[in-house]
């Protein structure tokens, strides 16, 4: 099928090539339709050339593809056959001359309002920028990618610069802004079920890891990525992967590992004839042979390395070979050679530091982190989701009407069930009360007591249909089409919480205490009983023998809810089985909770956390109510602490 699909293309090369020959000696005389066809054909062309790894003929009809263009002036082809021929050029890592197409595509984009061309090219030329070490350049590209890939709404590509951010910031040693791209890329790669482009994200997080010292976490991540690639048989992604497993098991002084998957990685660059990957496989090659003291064969691979990386231009790669050559040539008392390798050496780290002022790439960062965070991108998405409802026809905007009253009509319905249960509820205690006469009269309580206890009934009422409220009202802003129903569960388990304090109440003699412990199981049941991940998961609790008032359960209770919901959604996705512990402890001055699970953790702060949830800002707002302090380690699994002042 490869063989066929080889043999067509080179068919219609053969007739493209002859077209293109007459059309030339023909002059400007021949029709201008018949050139736009072959424009088209050629960029066509050259990308099955391009994705059959021929990149050398692929180029060639791209400069024909230009040539033609600029006899035409069409500005849209000419940007378009500019751009591609920037792609091909990067994809065999020959990053200086496509800058300069990438360079010339802006202005033609810019003039014809092209928001993904400018998009797409911008985000180009940042990679190519940071292949030769260019990383404030770099930045600046890539932000402006993701500012026009907002404005057109195109997912894939802010996953695309978010994880070329990502690599650039990993590249300066940026390890935290590194890691945050790559998880923000991973998030919209899996909303698009992108498998290849998340192998990519979990590649270079294994690579960060790796940067810092944490090789559990690299090994980890390394070899997700390879169960993808071996999954979709991406064989430049496996290569890749092969390469970067090599580097690490070298980082953790296991030469013999190394190479098996360098040789692994080696044998597919060489079918493909990828001599940037090739270069980087020898350089490879050249430490394993340092790391076994043979330094004959440690110089002719660092040399065979050197030879293919000069003209790539890519500084870091030449000093990394010169430095190990410098090394090699200094133990077998060449020092010559050394000398030689190592004044390069300096020379290349001269160029890096020239190229990236440290003013220059402060500045960049900076402006990275207010583009990022910044109200001005939101008002795009605002604008960019209201000019999208504009352009909607009266069908959807049907549609969308129909969504959002049934959303509505169900908040209200859980709001009125809820308010049904507690006036009921209520009313029948009262009625009981009424009945018990022979009980009232020994509870001898005056009329004025009765009237000040029911009055504190509805105070807490209309406080509970206030929180109730403000949780629709904020629910709201989190529900879209794809995640209703499970937003409403998760505000239904909310209201639920509450609702069970009134039920247990009820039950009891007291209008104004609850013992936690019977509270906290049927809350947990209830929680549980929502989630079909949860047949699995064993809770256990510790709960001291203790009864909270219920302006102190209300809040309690919504935060334990929060906690083990996110637990049963998230901790322990991939695994078999898990546990959750919860404790409460009540001393003289403070009570303690804690809730820990055993599940698979997170790298990111409570801060982040905050950001991303509506949960985990619940869980913050509602400790501060409560005048408590909160602190969450995420080494294994989630661990939360709570300790507030003696609730009662």
């Amino acid at each position: 099928m490869i063989q066929l699909r080889s043999i067509l293309i080179l068919i219609n090369l053969c007739l493209l090539a002859g077209t293109t020959l007459s059309q030339i000696e023909a002059g400007p005389s021949f029709n201008s339709e018949n050139q736009e066809d072959q424009i088209r054909n050629y960029l066509e062309t050259s990308e099955s050339l391009r994705d059959d790894d021929n990149p050398d003929s692929a180029l060639q009809l791209l400069y024909n593809a230009e040539l033609l263009a600029e006899g035409l002036q069409d500005k849209v082809l000419l940007a378009e056959v500019k751009y591609q021929i920037g792609y091909s050029l990067g994809k065999q890592s020959k990053h200086q001359d496509a800058i300069h197409f990438f360079s010339q595509a802006i202005p033609l984009y810019t003039e014809l309002k092209d928001t993904i061309g400018l998009a797409s090219t911008y985000n180009r030329l940042g990679v190519s920028y940071k292949y030769i070490s260019v990383f404030s350049k770099a930045i600046n590209c890539l932000n402006l990618s993701y500012k026009y890939f907002i404005m057109a709404g195109d997912s894939l590509g802010q996953g695309s610069t978010k994880l070329n951010l990502g690599n650039v910031f990993k590249n300066i040693g940026n390890s935290e802004m590194a890691k945050k791209n790559y998880r923000e890329a991973i998030f919209i790669y899996t909303q698009q079920n992108d498998s290849n482009a998340i192998a990519s994200c979990y590649n270079n997080l294994g690579n960060v890891f790796k940067n810092e010292d944490q090789f559990d976490s690299s090994f980890y991540y390394m070899y997700k990525t390879l169960e993808i690639r071996r999954k979709t048989k991406h064989k430049p992604g496996l290569s890749f992967i092969y390469h970067n497993i090599a580097n690490l098991f070298l980082r953790v002084n296991d030469p013999a590992n190394a190479k098996l998957y360098i040789d692994s990685s080696f044998q597919i660059k060489s079918e493909r004839n990828d001599l940037y990957g090739i270069c980087t496989d020898y350089e490879v090659n050249a430490r394993i042979s340092a790391a076994n003291k043979n330094w004959n064969e440690a110089i002719e691979y660092g040399e065979k390395a050197l030879d293919l990386a000069r003209p790539f231009n890519d500084l870091d790669m030449n000093m990394e070979i010169l430095s190990n050559l410098a090394f090699a040539c200094n133990q077998l008392k060449q020092y010559e050679k050394s000398s030689n390798y190592f004044i390069e050496y300096i020379d290349a780290q001269e160029t890096v530091k020239a190229l990236n002022g440290s003013n220059q790439v402060e500045f960049a960062l900076i402006e990275y982190e207010m583009v990022a965070d910044s109200i001005q991108q939101r008002q795009m998405q605002l604008q960019k989701e209201l000019q999208d409802a504009e352009n909607e026809n009266e069908k959807l905007s049907n549609e969308v009407f129909k969504r959002n009253f049934y959303l509505i009509l169900a908040a209200l319905l859980i709001t009125i069930a809820i308010i049904t249960f507690i006036y009921l509820a209520n009313r029948k205690r009262l009625r009981k009360s009424r009945i018990e006469k022979e009980t009232l009269e020994k509870t001898s309580v005056p009329k004025e007591e009765r009237e000040v206890l029911l009055k504190e009934v509805h105070h807490r009422v209309k406080n509970n249909f206030q929180i109730i409220n403000s949780l629709i009202r904020i629910q709201s802003e989190y529900i879209t089409p794809s995640n209703y129903v499970q937003k409403l569960r998760e505000l239904e388990n909310r209201i639920r919480s509450m609702s069970l304090i009134h039920e247990k109440l009820y039950k009891t003699e007291s209008l104004s205490k609850l013992k936690v412990k019977e509270y906290f199981v049927d809350l947990i049941s209830n929680v549980q009983d929502s989630y079909e991940q949860s047949d699995h998961i064993e809770i256990t609790q510790h709960i001291d023998s203790a009864e909270f008032g219920i302006d102190s359960l209300i809040p309690l209770g919504l935060i334990v809810n929060e906690t083990i919901s996110n637990s049963l959604k998230h901790a322990f996705e991939g695994k078999d089985g898990g546990e959750i512990n919860i404790s409460l402890n009540n001393t003289d001055e403070k009570t303690i909770l804690t809730i820990k699970d055993n599940g698979i953790g997170a790298d990111m702060t409570l801060s982040e956390l905050k950001e991303e949830s509506l949960g985990m800002e619940l869980i913050y707002d509602l400790t501060d109510q409560l005048d408590g302090k909160i602190t969450l380690s995420t080494e294994r699994g989630f661990e939360y602490r709570f300790i507030f002042p003696r609730l009662k």
